[in-house]
């Protein structure tokens, strides 16, 4: 099955890996592979990976490059890449062509990384669909003012339009801007991968733009990022299959309703 291919609610779900090693990552891979859509890779893991690999005695290390390759080779067709890249734009392409044998369905760049930084990391790959991201979700609208001179809402339009140009495949957004993005036609095919998401049983951590999957599949979303209420759910949920069944529950809910 396909990361681009929803069929039921639990299609829908990405779950965030980072804050674990290769080897939770991959018993949790094993755990919820039926279960969800799809798996994202992200800067922290990714950076822990190096360092393990470079720190470890050489027996160590070989055992950590073993699971680190069984976990790529369960993640066919199910990878998301979040490596954010953001840099001139002939570094952007060199680092999306990187990853040509990894095949991730997704990889995502900064749209901040401007039009021809965007644009050559959709021409790099031909395995890959770029997704680019937007405002994070642990901005607050003072944090955007200050970084961005606007407002979210207008932000996450205007790189949406860069995308657009760019020809790249999606967006990365807070489920605070779906709404604006839903009611802008032209970005109807824009692919919507939304992170901060937290149902309502769930802590909001370190998001401040966040929702419940209800509220972000009502409002346009395609694809949830989920990484702590799922990976280390509450005691009163149980385990991380309960935590996803019962966002998968909201989701069709969500989508019953639309």
């Amino acid at each position: 099955m396909s990361l681009l291919e929803p069929r039921s609610p639990n299609d829908r779900i990405i779950v965030a890996l980072d804050g674990l090693d290769v080897f939770q990552a991959l018993d949790l891979v094993d755990l919820l592979g039926d279960h969800v859509g799809g798996f994202k890779l992200g800067l922290e893991f990714q950076q822990k990976m190096l360092t393990s690999v470079a720190t470890e005695s050489p027996l160590g290390m070989m055992k950590i490059c073993e699971a680190y390759r069984k976990l790529i080779q369960k993640l066919t067709g199910k990878l998301m890449w979040d490596g954010k890249f953001h840099d001139i734009s002939n570094t952007m392409a060199g680092a999306t062509e990187s990853l040509t044998n990894l095949r991730p369905t997704f990889v995502t760049v900064h749209a901040s990384a401007g039009l021809d930084g965007v644009r050559k990391a959709v021409t790099s790959t031909s395995v890959s669909h770029i997704i680019g991201v937007t405002v994070l979700t642990s901005l607050s609208k003072e944090d955007c003012h200050e970084i961005y001179g606007d407002s979210p809402n207008e932000k996450v339009l205007n790189f949406a339009d860069i995308l657009l140009r760019a020809q790249a495949s999606g967006i990365v957004c807070s489920p605070r801007e779906l709404s604006t993005l839903k009611e802008q036609q032209q970005f109807k095919d824009l692919i919507r991968i939304v992170p901060g998401i937290r149902p309502y049983w769930a802590s909001a951590n370190d998001q401040i733009r966040v929702t419940t999957p209800f509220a972000a599949i009502t409002n346009g979303a395609d694809f949830l990022v989920i990484g702590r209420p799922i990976t280390q759910p509450p005691t009163v949920i149980g385990s991380p299959i309960e935590a996803v069944e019962k966002i998968a529950e909201e989701i069709l809910s969500a989508l019953r309703k639309g």
